[in-house]
């Protein structure tokens, strides 16, 4: 037997949804920092869609800027 829950998102009033998505915001711009993640991310994106990532360019400053 599964156990769901569904929560209709539209629902949320729009403070709480920032306020539950504030932290977030801030582990997804330190997961960009780490040369690591990036390489990794690249790697994923080159696999699933078949070509490197849009912002490719601002990607691989941060590899860069990790090896120096």
């Amino acid at each position: 037997m599964e156990n769901t829950i569904k929560i209709n998102t539209q629902s949320i009033p729009t403070h709480i949804a920032h306020t539950l998505c504030r932290p977030l915001v801030g582990m997804v711009q330190s997961a960009y920092k780490d040369a690591d993640f990036v390489a990794k991310y690249i790697e994923f994106h080159k696999n699933k869609y078949g070509e490197l990532p849009s912002n490719y360019e601002e990607l691989q400053k941060v590899i860069v800027q990790s090896q120096t």
